[in-house]
Parts: structure tokens; C-alpha cells; sequence
């Protein structure tokens, strides 16, 4: 992640939060849709909910 002005703190924050969604979702966890519609980068979220999708199909 690059840091840009003071974003350094709520980027790694974010990535944070991105890093345990990805694994919760891996590791079959409830992750709500809503909880990836928050991100904002839309090819992030899109992934993600390719990810939960993914793993909602195969339990």
C-alpha cells in the first residue's frame, strides 16, 4: 500500500479489514453482503463478491 499525506494509518486499517473479509469468506465464516458493498473500490468489491458467491455455492 502506498501512503498518501496521512492516509497511511486508514490504508493500513483498511487492508486490515479487507485481509480478515477474504480469509472469513476462504475459511467458510458468515460474511454479510453488505459488509463488502461498504468497500469502495468496485474491482475489489467485485472480486469479493465473486469470492462469497463462490463459496455461498459451494456449502
Amino acid at each position: 500500500m502506498r501512503e498518501i499525506a496521512n492516509a497511511g494509518t486508514i490504508g493500513s486499517f483498511t487492508a486490515k479489514i479487507i485481509r480478515e473479509l477474504i480469509d472469513r469468506i476462504r475459511n467458510g465464516e458468515e460474511v454479510s453482503p453488505s459488509q463488502i458493498s461498504v468497500i469502495g473500490d468496485p474491482a475489489l468489491r467485485k472480486q469479493l463478491m465473486a469470492m462469497l458467491n463462490e463459496q455461498i455455492r459451494k456449502d
